[in-house]
Order: C-alpha cells, then structure tokens, then sequence
C-alpha cells in the first residue's frame, strides 16, 4: 500500500473520503485493496483514540490484527506472552547463565584481562614511575571504609534525622549502621530540641529537667553499645564539642581513643573549639588536614 508524505501527520480516514487529491483509502477499503493478510499495529504520535478507531474499524475485516507493545526496546528475545483476565501482558524473565556458560565466560574474562595488563604493563609502569617522581605517598590508592563486619554508632538528638537514616539504611541492606537517639554531653540529664525553619538539619537543643530527649556522655552510650574500640569518630553538634568530646578524650582509655577524628570547626577565627584543641594535644593526636568546615586528626 504506497503512503505518501509524513504518515504521523495525516489524518486518521477510517473510510474511504473523497478530497482534492482524489480518492484516499480508509483503513478497511486498504486491507481489501491490498490483498493483506495480516494487520499489525504499532505505536505512533497518534493518540489513543486514533489508534482505537483504526482497531474498532478494522473489525470488519477477516484478518488477524496484531499489536506491538510498548517498550519492545527493552523486551528480550526469551520473553513469554501471556495474558491477565483477557489483557495481553509480556513477561520479562531474567537470563541466567548454566553452570557451563558461567565458567566458559570466567575463563575468557581472565585470560583476555590478562593479555590487556601483560599489554599495557609498560605503560602502566612508565605511569607509576611518574607518580612517584610527581607525587609523596604510594602508586596505589588506599583508604579505609567500613565492612561487612564493620558497626556505625549513629547517635543524634534529632529523632526525625534517624528515622531518615533507618530508612535509607535498610532500603540499601546495610545491618551495620545502629542509631542511637541521645543529646551527647558531660553528664546525664535531659534536653528539649527546637527545631529551626522546619528544617531538620539546622537545631539547637537546651537542657531542661523537663527535657524530652536525654543527654547521656559519649562513653556512656558507646559502654550500652558494647563498643570496645573506636577507629574513626566524626562529630558534629552544633558548638558542644567541648562538652562532648573533650572529657570523652581526657578520660578514655587507650583502646577506646579512635585512631581518626574529623571535627566540625567552630573555635575562635574559625579554628578548633579550645578544650577539644587541649584534648587532641595531651592525647597525642596531630593536625593531618582541613576542609572548608572540617579538621581531621590523626593518633600518633
């Protein structure tokens, strides 16, 4: 059936109409004048119910209809036809490799990665050489992170934040992280939060006898975790450093010190806050850098 022009652009004619041009065969004089055996209808910028009436009119005549389903981009071949209460649906299954295929694929993966490092081992040589001309520190990156066996002690006297830590903590399958809702300070008592622009990130908290969050000191709450060693503190209260984490520092044992400690900075001309500055010196800690809000200690 020859079609001219820009076929999204015409006019849907579900009979035969008469116009300047002549002639122009609807959709079932069309079927019959071309001898067709099958119809198969896809998707277009026609709306739906263009589509509708082209399916309804072409009832009429004794061929299959056939309709190609939305994102066939992303059917695979192995994909099963199937239908819900009369309504076709396509069902996606995953392709899972035998036991054979996933050994053959092992085996070509190892010996194709090891031709291209035996081929490129001489540049890569000349780049490791050049970083160690250009640059302190090794040729390989390292750094540290938290496993599997790892535990992240979350405290935070702001309920709302945790339970958007739980969520997204659980929504990812991470087990490790324990969160702790508790103000951290020098003794026990209570706090009240007040909570700044209905923003939860920006609060401030004042003890009260009253207060509906308890305040409990850092060695206290990581003792009630079963904590008996820290490796990385990070710490970020709102200007109670000092009575947080400087009596933590000055009374805990050697175990207990962590060996890394990223702090907030908020002390006099942006520096550190004094008591944890004191803390840091008599611990054996020392200045390994600083960000724009941030100083990172490391334990000699």
């Amino acid at each position: 059936l020859p079609l001219h022009g820009d076929i999204a652009a015409l006019p849907v004619f579900p009979k035969t109409v008469m116009d300047e041009a002549g002639p122009r065969l609807g959709l079932v004089d069309a079927i019959a004048a071309s001898g067709a055996t099958q119809m198969v209808l896809a998707f277009s910028r026609r709306t739906d119910e263009d589509v509708l009436e082209y399916i309804r009119d072409a009832g009429g005549v004794p061929i299959p209809i056939s309709i190609v389903p939305r994102y066939f981009e992303i059917t695979p071949p192995h994909a099963e036809v199937g239908d819900l209460h009369g309504m076709p649906i396509v069902t996606l299954s995953s392709a899972r490799l035998s036991v054979g295929a996933r050994a053959a694929k092992r085996a070509m993966d190892v010996t194709f990665a090891g031709i291209g490092l035996l081929l490129l081992s001489p540049v890569l040589l000349a780049v490791a050489l050049a970083i160690r001309i250009d640059s302190p520190g090794p040729v390989f990156f390292r750094q540290e992170r938290v496993g599997s066996r790892g535990r992240v002690i979350s405290i935070d006297a702001n309920a709302g934040v945790l339970a958007r830590l739980v969520f997204n903590a659980e929504s990812s399958g991470l087990s490790q992280i324990m969160p702790v809702h508790r103000a951290v300070g020098d003794h026990d008592g209570k706090v009240d939060l007040s909570i700044c622009r209905d923003d939860l990130s920006i609060v401030s908290v004042a003890e009260s006898a009253t207060g509906a969050v308890p305040m409990q000191p850092l060695a206290d709450i990581l003792a009630a975790q079963g904590v008996k060693h820290v490796d990385v503190l990070k710490i970020d209260i709102e200007g109670f450093e000092d009575a947080a984490l400087a009596p933590f520092l000055e009374s805990a044992p050697e175990q207990m010190l962590p060996r890394r400690i990223v702090l907030e900075r908020g002390g006099p001309d942006g520096g550190d806050y004094p008591g944890c500055a004191a803390a840091f010196k008599r611990r054996g800690y020392k200045l390994a850098g600083r960000t724009r809000s941030n100083s990172l200690y490391r334990r000699a």
